[in-house]
């Protein structure tokens, strides 16, 4: 008897590490349009994690958590990825995943 509830004990707490999110990234790229000037996509996705200038290009780089199968281990996310926001005249012209 004492087995089974620990045992029950034990499987509750370690569901609880597993929390169902929305998928951040999913959710962080939906801010990104065409057309944005560079404030509002600051305003929308925050500051990035690195910016480059080539030419007239300007490309912000974001260090976005995709979450594997919506969930994420103990709040720790288990895959990064570069997203690129890339932006001419000030303005964004394409975005997506790094190349």
């Amino acid at each position: 008897m004492y087995k089974a509830i620990l045992t029950t004990i034990l499987l509750f707490l370690l569901t609880g590490c597993l929390q169902p999110k929305p998928n951040e990234m999913a959710e962080s790229i939906k801010k990104a349009k065409i057309g944005m000037t560079k404030l509002e996509l600051k305003i929308a996705m925050g500051e990035p994690k690195s910016f480059s200038l080539l030419h007239d290009t300007e490309t912000f780089t974001y260090h976005l958590c995709e979450e594997i199968g919506n969930y994420k281990v103990d709040h720790k996310c288990l895959r990064w990825n570069n997203y690129e926001v890339k932006l001419v005249d000030g303005k964004v012209v394409s975005f997506g995943l790094e190349n």
